[in-house]
């Protein structure tokens, strides 16, 4: 860990605001507000973000959140359950990443601690990981954020599974051959 500060400074790998906890509405808004007209560099640091779920992530495209998160340099990734215990976003060899998501397994994201790999993961508010990609990956705490939060309205919208999810019950047809995977 010696390795990460410099000047003085804590400096993290990566970023991730994912799952049901993190990849909620108002905290990815949240971090829209922190992130927005920011830059978040080019260089080690990333930033990728889960919404909880589909319609959050439609909602966030409607109200122009997920555009602002995007324009730093930010990654949005599909909303899907797999990133608390390490699916996706796998930190390097050495790499130290801060995460919102609902769990901290032991010896997640593929360290092998046998073959002396490790992967260091903190547990971080979503607001707090905003600041600090903001920050260019030094570790900022989101009390650092002088500006203002919007006053986001959240609307779910059903279509997005009514279009996409079959709903089988009461409607069988005996005439189709079941196939099994």
């Amino acid at each position: 860990m010696k390795n990460k500060v410099k000047n003085g400074k804590f400096i993290v790998d990566q970023g991730i605001i994912a799952g049901c906890a993190g990849g909620g509405f108002e905290n990815i808004c949240a971090a829209a507000d922190i992130l927005k007209g920011r830059y978040i560099g080019a260089d080690e640091f990333t930033l990728s973000v889960y919404p909880a779920s589909m319609p959050i992530y439609m909602e966030l495209i409607r109200n122009g959140c997920a555009a602002t998160i995007l324009e730093t340099g930010a990654v949005m990734k599909t909303a899907f359950c797999g990133p608390c215990f390490g699916a996706g976003d796998t930190p390097a060899n050495n790499a130290f990443s801060i995460r919102h998501s609902t769990r901290n397994f032991p010896n997640r994201e593929g360290s092998k601690l046998q073959n002396g790999q490790i992967a260091s993961v903190a547990l971080m508010d979503a607001r707090s990981i905003a600041a600090t990609a903001a920050n260019k990956g030094v570790l900022t705490p989101a009390t650092d954020f002088d500006g203002d939060f919007g006053k986001y309205k959240y609307h779910f919208d059903s279509n997005i599974y009514k279009n996409r999810v079959f709903d089988s019950h009461g409607v069988a047809d005996e005439s189709v051959e079941i196939q099994f995977g």
